[in-house]
């Protein structure tokens, strides 16, 4: 196991416990690189190795769909728009 490989288990054996900075963490561990190096431990590691770092990914996908999802959100509301359809014009759609 090489040292990336072990780092990236390292980093999922400490996240997997639910804890309250976990967003926090999850931005922190994607800042440094972490993602390649699960993959790795995803695909070659232990089947202990495979599963953390499996959930792990999974939960900064996850993390990372809503941080976007927010961000789209916060635009939106930046831009005063109030629906999803960004610059349509909506007074030209009739209603059936």
């Amino acid at each position: 196991m090489d040292i990336m490989t072990a780092s990236a288990f390292a980093a999922a054996s400490a996240l997997l416990p639910h804890n309250p900075d976990e967003q926090k963490h999850l931005a922190g561990a994607h800042e440094c690189g972490i993602m390649d190096p699960l993959r790795k431990l995803a695909l070659n590691g232990s089947e202990r190795g495979k599963r953390k770092a499996a959930q792990l990914l999974e939960r900064i996908v996850r993390f990372l769909d809503q941080q976007q999802e927010e961000e789209r959100e916060g635009k939106l509301l930046a831009s005063g728009g109030n629906s999803s359809f960004g610059d349509c014009d909506m007074s030209s759609l009739q209603y059936h």
